[in-house]
């Protein structure tokens, strides 16, 4: 069984293009532009492809959250940002971010399928089987649900209110520890939040 949860709509273009990083909050005026199509408004839980434009308006704000390098940036517009997988540049002004460690490295999440595998472009569509029940669990997979749950409290207590880096986290760990229909459950509350 394939249970398909749809958080945002699709950019067309780049499909296959590798995922640098994911906009874990977006606020404000913030378009997001890929190669020849027309630029899109920029919303939260998008993936970000390698070479991808962002446009901050003046006063916006993002927050690209990186997996593989256990970081997220937070961005103040004006900006011109080009994507990249380590780590944005702003081309006009050559602004730097506020960059935040995440401390999820010890998970082992880095190489998680959710900036891997999905080539849908937005993260909050995941393909999940199976999604009616979870893996058994030993007493070392407790500890690192317990872990896991542990870093993603902390994560939300440091965060900008409204981040979904804590859920993003969450959702790789809980796919490492083949908690797949947590997984379901926690994707429906985000599609609801964030329709």
């Amino acid at each position: 069984m394939f249970l398909i949860l749809v958080v945002a709509t699709l950019v067309p273009a780049g499909a296959h293009a590798q995922v640098a990083c994911l906009a874990s909050d977006v606020s404000g005026e913030v378009a997001l532009g890929r190669g020849p199509s027309a630029r899109v408004k920029l919303t939260k839980y998008r993936k970000i492809v390698e070479g991808d434009l962002i446009l901050l308006m003046p006063g916006s704000r993002v927050r690209l959250t990186y997996l593989p390098m256990d970081m997220a940036e937070d961005w103040i517009g004006p900006a011109t940002l080009r994507a990249s997988s380590k780590g944005a540049v702003d081309e006009a002004a050559g602004t730097s971010p506020v960059v935040t460690s995440l401390g999820a490295r010890r998970l082992g999440i880095e190489d998680s399928t959710i900036l891997r595998d999905q080539r849908e472009l937005v993260s909050g569509q995941f393909r999940v089987r199976s999604a009616s029940r979870d893996e058994p669990l030993d007493a070392r997979g407790l500890r690192a649900l317990d872990d896991l749950r542990a870093l993603c409290q902390h994560l939300r207590a440091v965060s900008p209110s409204g981040d979904g880096t804590a859920v993003i986290v969450y959702l790789a760990g809980l796919e490492r520890l083949g908690q797949k229909a947590e997984m379901a459950r926690i994707l429906r509350e985000v599609s609801t939040a964030a329709p």
